[in-house]
């Protein structure tokens, strides 16, 4: 179960630090525990890839996964309110998903939930007739977090569309 991708797109002078600490703090605000699973830097291009995880219930893990894409990337220097700043000038795509992990590894003392095709078939039924109803609602509020994130995201690089309607 997971979230429709949200996408930014931004091309512009930004504070590349304010833009990765701001994002990386506000998924820790949020009680996850983040981890960066990539981090590739090429000339004038730089991926970086997170993966959020926060525990619902012993059943139940939220993940948010943010990719940023920049292209070329280059210092440039801007004058606000007077005074001169500098910023770097880049474009690029961040992609925000969810996703609901049920039955994730470490909630078991004994393994792992897909040990075997019983197990399997055991937890496909418990979430679609026992959980059902409370996977969608717990599936909405992982898809107002994945929002409340690309919202803050958009606040730090000064976007027009810095509000939701959420």
């Amino acid at each position: 179960m997971g979230t429709t991708p949200l996408l930014i797109e931004y091309e512009g002078p930004f504070d590349m630090d304010e833009l990765y600490q701001g994002a990386f703090s506000y998924l820790e605000k949020l009680n996850y525990k983040v981890d960066e699973d990539q981090y590739k830097n090429k000339t004038n291009e730089l991926e970086i890839a997170w993966t959020g995880k926060r525990n619902v219930d012993p059943y139940v893990r939220f993940v948010i996964s943010v990719s940023f894409h920049f292209w070329g990337i280059k210092p440039v220097e801007v004058t606000i309110d007077g005074k001169k700043e500098k910023k770097t000038y880049a474009r690029f795509k961040i992609e925000i998903s969810g996703e609901i992990i049920t039955g994730y590894e470490d909630s078991l003392k004994s393994g792992d939930w897909k040990n075997s095709l019983f197990v399997r078939k055991l937890r496909d039924f418990f979430n679609k007739r026992i959980l059902n109803k409370d996977l969608i609602i717990l599936e909405d509020q992982l898809f107002y977090e994945t929002v409340d994130v690309q919202t803050h995201i958009k606040k730090i690089l000064n976007m027009e569309s810095s509000e939701s309607a959420y």
